[in-house]
């Protein structure tokens, strides 16, 4: 996992102040991470020609790894 672009992304996230508002949708599609996850595995060709600086393919791996969510969201709010 690319830690330097998901930590890129954690600050943006950060800077805009979505942190409380990614943290609850981390909430909602957490029972269902795995097949969100392979929704973004799919979904990735063309999510790169529209959004070029989100990085879907990490945020994917997050989602399938045991205890990823938990993981990204402490790493939200640990800023």
């Amino acid at each position: 996992m690319d830690e330097q672009r998901l930590d890129a992304w954690i600050e943006r996230i950060r800077t805009r102040g979505w942190v409380g508002s990614v943290c609850a949708l981390l909430d909602v599609i957490e029972p269902l991470a795995p097949l969100a996850a392979q929704m973004l595995h799919v979904s990735h060709p063309v999510s790169r020609v529209l959004v070029r600086d989100f990085p879907l393919e990490i945020l994917a791996d997050v989602l399938e790894s045991p205890g990823g969510v938990d993981g990204l969201r402490k790493r939200l709010r640990e800023g």
